[in-house]
């Protein structure tokens, strides 16, 4: 029965304790954008600096073999050019402030691909923005690439575009299919006028 009442005013105590205590908060992880990756402690000057050192290595995604040039666009703002003798791409990274002794960096990647991607080119769009998230995440952290991180999201990629990759080659074969019987069609054309011409 002690131990119960005991109990009881320990459990009463945390209540009050609990209603008259200011509002909790958890840090400031309520303002931080996940999507944007981790928090870093550092200044806006010294994240874009880090970001100037990226070195992906050749092959890797998200650049692969595309001759890259990093360059500092702005303040707040690097970007990463590739290109090569069947592609061009580029990738900014936005450093920005997320709280007040924090910074995080927004990443996009634009430009077209390889004209061979064809119906795969959205799910490999997709993967680029993968590889280089994970670039600039590696990159901030000094850690190095983790390229098995990188090809299991680039499996769910896959996995998400497969039904819209699997219509639109469906409607290029069809597209490319009626071009050839036009272009057939136009040459049994030519070939008959030739003929009768010839008479």
């Amino acid at each position: 029965m002690k131990e119960i009442v005991l109990g009881g005013v320990a459990v009463f105590g945390v209540g009050l304790a609990t209603f008259f205590a200011p509002p909790f908060k958890f840090g400031t992880f309520e303002r931080l954008d996940t999507a944007h990756g981790p928090a870093y402690t550092l200044t806006t000057e010294q994240a874009v600096d880090r970001l100037l050192t990226a070195a992906p290595v050749k092959g890797q995604m998200p650049f692969g073999n595309l001759d890259l040039t990093i360059s500092k666009v702005s303040a707040d703002k690097v970007r990463f050019a590739a290109e090569g003798a069947h592609a061009r791409f580029g990738c900014t990274a936005t450093v920005f402030q997320a709280r007040r002794d924090a910074v995080q960096v927004k990443t996009a990647c634009t430009g077209g691909g390889s004209p061979s991607d064809g119906a795969a080119a959205p799910a490999v769009d997709e993967m680029k923005e993968i590889g280089f998230r994970e670039l600039v995440d590696s990159t901030m952290q000094k850690r190095p690439f983790d390229n098995a991180k990188v090809q299991m999201q680039n499996t769910g990629a896959m996995m998400r575009n497969l039904p819209q990759m699997q219509k639109d080659a469906l409607k290029m074969s069809a597209e490319t299919g009626r071009m050839q019987q036009e272009y057939e069609a136009d040459r049994e054309d030519a070939e008959m006028r030739r003929w009768l011409e010839s008479d």
